[in-house]
């Protein structure tokens, strides 16, 4: 994901789990700016008017926008969507209670915009 990324970017991640999930690995795995879009009260994904404001704020500043989220729908109102990660793993039950005694699914999908 982090080499998708172009290295003059600020990234906006622009959904509720995406952003709990992957601003602190933008920052700090991948050496950009990131933030979380405001949702306003708008649900799980920022209002497009607000996503745009700040892609031109990226701009003015001299960087290149980079839109994040779940889906490809939620990216693509910015640019051309592309999966940038895609991940299906298992994971502990109750690592942190108690002795694990099953697995569950997890899933992560990242997709990307350059806008």
């Amino acid at each position: 994901m982090c080499a998708r990324i172009p290295a003059n970017a600020s990234v906006l991640i622009v959904e509720r789990v995406t952003g709990d999930r992957f601003v602190q690995v933008v920052r700090g795995m991948c050496g950009r700016p990131a933030a979380e879009v405001d949702r306003k009260g708008s649900g799980d994904v920022a209002p497009e008017a607000e996503v745009r404001r700040l892609v031109e704020r990226v701009r003015a500043a001299g960087r290149v926008p980079v839109v994040l989220g779940a889906e490809p729908g939620q990216v693509s109102p910015y640019g051309t969507a592309s999966q940038v990660l895609g991940l299906v793993t298992r994971q502990d039950e109750r690592s942190l209670t108690e002795a694990p005694n099953g697995t569950w699914t997890l899933r992560m999908n990242v997709w990307m915009a350059v806008a």
